[in-house]
Parts: C-alpha cells; structure tokens; sequence
C-alpha cells in the first residue's frame, strides 16, 4: 500500500449535501510554488489552488492530491467541493491552543487557524471577525464527553464551491 500524507486530524466531509458519494472536481491547478498536502482545506483565486491561511475567508474544498511546489508545470488537483451545505468535521483551538468544542457557540460563525508545524486547519474559537466557518455542535466521546472535534459548516459568504 502507498505512503499517504493525508493527515487524519484535518477537517474531513462528514455529509455531503445528503448524498452518499462526496463529487470531486478536476481540471484545477495548483497554483505556482505553493506547498500544500492532501486533506488541506483549499480556496482557489484565478483558477489556480492553494491551501487556506489563518484568517482566511474563503473555501473551496478539500485537496485530494499534495502540491508539487513548483513555478512551472503544475499539476492538477482534484478538490473534494464544500458547500454551505456540506457539514464538516473539524478540530477546534482557542488561538495557539486545543479547546473542546463544547467552548463553542451553535450557530456562531468563527475563524480558522492553521498549524505552522502541521498544516492542519482547525476552527478557531478566538477569531469571530474572519467568519469562515459555522458551529453547528460538538463531537462526543463514547462517554458523552466532549470532544476536540466539531460539526461545522462552511459560512455562506465564505463559500466558493456552487451548490447543485
């Protein structure tokens, strides 16, 4: 079996506007020398891909492949589209730091960060001005203890992938 640098803890389609089979678009490229890996959240600005910041704004869904970083020749990446409709699995920070989703309010419409040294894009509970995605609930334990994982939703404006 082949090596994969999909890591388990970024955000993952949990239901895809009630279908069973998540759509996965080709034909985008990666933009020029950009460093992401499959699983990251992407936006795409001029048609080209690119992996979402701390802050951003914007989402256009899940690379499924890893970037090649190059100024030439790039590579085309198939995107798992997210719509507002779509619900996300999403680890949740307060800042720099891991917080349970429970510290989150449903419906309220939060900032992402990502990890420096991981590249995993979290929900972030500190940051309510750069609205990116919405709180739906948390994740409970076997227990009904929360959980670092959340239920979110892409917000609305922040949305680039077109609902069918």
């Amino acid at each position: 079996m082949a090596a994969t640098s999909w890591d388990p803890n970024q955000p993952r389609l949990a239901q895809s506007n009630g279908s069973s089979l998540p759509k996965v678009q080709y034909g985008i490229l990666e933009d020029d020398s950009k460093s992401f890996k499959a699983g990251m959240l992407v936006d795409v600005t001029s048609g080209a891909c690119d992996s979402i910041d701390t802050d951003a704004t914007s989402v256009y869904g899940i690379a499924l492949k890893d970037s090649t970083n190059t100024s030439s020749g790039n590579i085309e990446i198939p995107i798992q589209p997210i719509t507002p409709a779509d619900e996300l699995y999403m680890r949740v920070r307060s800042g720099a730091s891991d917080a349970l989703a429970n510290t989150a309010a449903p419906g309220t419409a939060y900032g992402v960060i990502v990890d420096a040294s991981t590249d995993v894009v979290y929900m972030d509970t500190a940051d309510t001005s750069n609205h990116c995605v919405v709180f739906q609930g948390e994740l409970l334990d076997a227990t009904g203890a929360s959980t670092y994982w959340a239920r979110v939703r892409v917000f609305d404006t922040a949305a680039q992938a077109v609902s069918e």
